[in-house]
C-alpha cells in the first residue's frame, strides 16, 4: 500500500481529498456486508512488477477457504 497521508482523489466542493487510510477505512468498514456476497467468486489481480507505468500483467485465481 501507499504511504496512509497519499492524496487518491483531490478535494472537490468543499470536501477535503480522500487519502489512502480513507480508502482502507471504507473497505474495513463495508468488509462484513460485502465479503458475504463476493464468496465463491473469482478474483482477479493486477499485478505489476513495481512502480511501472503501462499495462498490467492479470491473475485469475479463485477464493479458497
Amino acid at each position: 500500500m501507499a504511504p496512509a497521508e497519499k492524496e487518491l482523489f483531490p478535494a472537490r466542493a468543499g470536501r477535503p481529498p480522500v487519502t489512502e487510510e480513507d480508502l482502507a477505512t471504507y473497505a474495513r468498514d463495508i468488509a462484513e456486508y460485502a465479503l458475504p456476497h463476493l464468496k465463491d467468486r473469482p478474483l482477479v489481480v493486477p499485478a505489476r512488477p513495481g512502480p511501472f507505468p503501462g499495462p498490467a500483467a492479470r491473475r485469475l485465481r479463485a477464493l479458497r477457504d
